[in-house]
């Protein structure tokens, strides 16, 4: 069964989600009042909720979750992304944790109600596991994201199809709350944040040039050349520091986030807004190996350190080690003084990271790239940023949070500049995106990602603004298997009742013997042609060997021109060769 005939199991034929909702939260205005009784009168198996960026979503959320206990509902609230849930966590969504771990775990209360967040960024395969066990448990399912944004990383944008096709209905969100024009303390402020509010929700609803031309014509986009475009951005950027507004800067590309980064801190450094005392440590920075590349040891340097994410062939989540050979199906892997093998399907558990000294001092901001847990047992979230407040001698790093990394945490990156998706989810006063000029990178959902962070504003710094206008057009949706016309393979799925694979595999047995039939076919007429010649030679040679009667001398004999005729060998030998080809035509067809 595909996720969308999933999502519309029973549709409109369960009780409504909470029976005689009264509102706990008197502070939700009208937008937000209706989506909630929306959410909770729904009678599906799969109820949506669509809210764009900055629209007080998870606000809502928090109503929605508050009318599930009110009407004594088991609710278990996931998101995709360990940092998403810590974000939950922090909106007072206690117990919150990741679409994979309750997958894990399968510890789901019978009846219960599922309330997924961000749920735009899972994949195909996981949502159809997700909503086959919660059909099984005989739960329902809210499912809330924004289709706007980023999608998932995995193959299929599992949500955007439900929405397009499921036929279910939504409740939205489309007043945008994050830049308020109300809590501006000048006129002059006022009037930018009613601007910078509508270049927002022009990128929302697809108008692309237009939130181009706003931010634009209002002085947003800053024209620079490709050698001072970081020397600008880390003066506005140092500016905003020193008035303590929270900015973090986005860019399309890790190359030019790196270079961003260490432009930055120089800048810091020299304005003394960072601790003057350095200490090196040494980071371990992910290499993006796919499963293939690590059964391959030309993707290792022979530095390369091996971090498992995950408990694996007897290692702990955590520890690191060195690779020390490759087999026919396991890597060798040398850590905690041993050496173990670890099968080639379990390297989604393994990540190969490089060795790279950073120079760290207290304020610096990292970006943490693994998700573990803290010296008092609290989580520490893949994407999360971080401020240093000490680092030990024992080598561990105390965070302006309370938090402490432990020692043999070192999976992070300097955390001033990150991509548009680690961006996604964040709220700062200020975001600067500098333009890495990288077309393939740059879309439709990186625009209005980006863009949309900000309380009290952006500024975009790029050396070519018209081709970055072109390059935000492209939309970085992906194609859905049903989004394509039906091919005649599925209207004959259509008709039988069976799944499309299954047609296929009739289908293709069904040529396969079409096309024997007509190569015997073929084989038997070229059989019939050479016996047709062989005959005709025989009678040639026949009435060659006959005595001439009478000639007479004064008449010359007539010359009959005759077509040439082939020789049996030679059509022996075009059968053969077309037998031949036929042979390997069949050998290489897939049934």
């Amino acid at each position: 069964m595909n996720i969308v005939k999933l999502a519309q199991h029973q549709m409109n034929q369960y009780q409504p989600l909470a029976f005689n909702y009264r509102r706990i939260n008197h502070s939700l205005d009208y937008e937000q009042g209706q989506a909630v009784e929306q959410i909770l009168s729904s009678r599906n198996f799969v109820t949506l909720f669509r809210g764009g960026a900055g629209t007080g979503k998870s606000y809502t959320l928090r109503e929605v979750k508050a009318g599930l206990a009110q009407a004594r509902q088991v609710v278990h609230v996931l998101a995709p992304q360990r940092q998403q849930v810590a974000d939950l966590e922090h909106d007072g969504f206690t117990r919150a944790e990741t679409v994979s771990a309750f997958l894990a775990h399968r510890s789901m209360r019978r009846g219960a109600v599922v309330l997924v967040d961000e749920a735009g960024q899972i994949g195909g395969e996981q949502m159809l596991q997700l909503l086959d066990y919660i059909q099984i448990n005989q739960g329902r399912v809210i499912l809330s994201g924004d289709t706007h944004q980023h999608g998932a990383v995995e193959a299929s944008d599992a949500l955007r199809a439900i929405e397009k096709y499921a036929g279910l209905g939504y409740a939205e969100l489309t007043n945008i709350r994050r830049q308020n024009p109300d809590s501006a303390k000048t006129h002059a402020e006022r009037r930018w944040l009613e601007q910078y509010k509508l270049a927002v929700d022009e990128a929302r609803r697809g108008k692309l040039g237009a939130s181009f031309d706003r931010l634009d014509n209002h002085d947003a986009i800053i024209s620079c050349s490709l050698a001072d475009q970081q020397q600008k951005l880390t003066e506005h950027l140092l500016e905003l520091f020193k008035n303590q507004q929270s900015t973090v800067v986005v860019s399309q590309s890790w190359s030019e986030i790196h270079k961003v980064n260490e432009q930055v801190r120089l800048g810091l450094k020299a304005r003394k807004l960072i601790g003057e005392a350095e200490t090196t440590v040494t980071a371990l920075e992910r290499q993006d190996l796919t499963d293939a590349q690590k059964r391959d040891k030309r993707f290792y340097q022979p530095d390369s350190v091996l971090v498992f994410n995950r408990p694996t062939a007897g290692f702990k989540s955590g520890s690191s080690g060195k690779l020390r050979g490759i087999t026919d199906k396991h890597l060798l892997i040398e850590a905690d003084n041993r050496i173990r093998p670890v099968s080639f399907k379990e390297l989604d558990k393994i990540t190969v990271c490089q060795p790279k000294e950073l120079l760290l001092s207290t304020g610096d901001r990292l970006q943490l790239k693994a998700n573990a847990q803290s010296q008092d047992g609290r989580k520490l979230a893949n994407g999360e940023l971080v401020t240093v407040n000490q680092i030990h001698a024992d080598g561990c790093i105390a965070l302006a949070d309370g938090r402490t990394l432990p020692k043999q945490y070192r999976q992070f990156v300097r955390g001033y500049a990150v991509t548009s998706y680690a961006a996604q989810g964040k709220t700062v006063d200020y975001i600067l995106f500098s333009d890495s000029a990288v077309k393939a990178a740059t879309n439709e959902q990186q625009w209005y990602v980006t863009i949309s962070r900000g309380r009290k504003g952006v500024k975009i710094f790029t050396a070519d603004k018209a081709q970055l206008r072109e390059n935000i057009s492209r939309s970085g949706a992906r194609t859905l298997a049903m989004d394509m016309e039906p091919s005649a393979f599925q209207k004959l799925a259509t008709v039988w009742g069976r799944d499309v694979a299954f047609v296929l595999n009739v289908q293709a047995s069904q040529r396969a013997s079409s096309k024997r039939a007509a190569e015997i076919a073929q084989h038997e007429k070229l059989e019939r042609e050479a016996e047709t010649l062989r005959q005709a030679e025989a009678v040639k040679q026949s009435q060659t060997e006959k005595p001439t009667e009478s000639v007479k001398p004064a008449e010359k004999p007539t010359e009959t021109i005759k077509p040439p005729v082939q020789k049996p060998e030679t059509v022996r030998r075009r059968i053969e060769i077309q037998s031949a080809q036929n042979q390997q035509k069949s050998r290489g067809m897939k049934i």
